[in-house]
């Protein structure tokens, strides 16, 4: 996460956004993938977990307590994601459009654990509505693993 991060969408209508709230993916390691929600391509595994993402100010983080089903059962509900729309502006209980941390939280959700109750002050953006991905980093059930290199 930067202090500022600042980026403006072009197929979101050309959205601009300034605020520290960096950006999340799940890694599928079965493809070395991360799947993501993008606002230039939707909900998609496209780019490769070690040799794109390292290229970044990256971190590895994983979920305390959770098993390797529990991880495949997040990694699945992501991929079933795979082709749908991005939409800044959604709800967490829409399944037809997604957001970056939407579809982290609502994957891990999937797998029986919340990773986006973070009780932080964090100043988000009018219209949006859910979860950052700030607060997922700042979760009781989320822990830093390492840095992707």
């Amino acid at each position: 996460m930067d202090k500022t991060f600042s980026w403006r969408w072009p197929k979101t209508g050309g959205v601009y956004v300034e605020w520290n709230h960096g950006h999340a993916g799940i890694a599928d390691f079965t493809t070395n993938y991360v799947i993501e929600a993008h606002p230039d391509f939707g909900v998609a595994s496209k780019n490769r977990y070690k040799s794109f993402w390292a290229k970044y100010n990256t971190d590895e983080l994983y979920v305390g307590g959770a098993t390797q089903a529990k991880y495949k059962t997040a990694v699945n509900y992501a991929r079933q994601q795979i082709g749908k729309p991005y939409a800044i502006k959604t709800t967490l209980s829409s399944t037809n459009a997604w957001y970056c941390s939407k579809l982290v939280y609502k994957a891990w959700l999937a797998a029986g654990y919340n990773v986006g109750n973070a009780k932080t002050s964090f100043p988000i953006p009018s219209g949006i509505v859910g979860v950052t991905p700030y607060q997922i980093l700042w979760d009781d059930n989320v822990f830093f693993y390492q840095k992707v290199k």
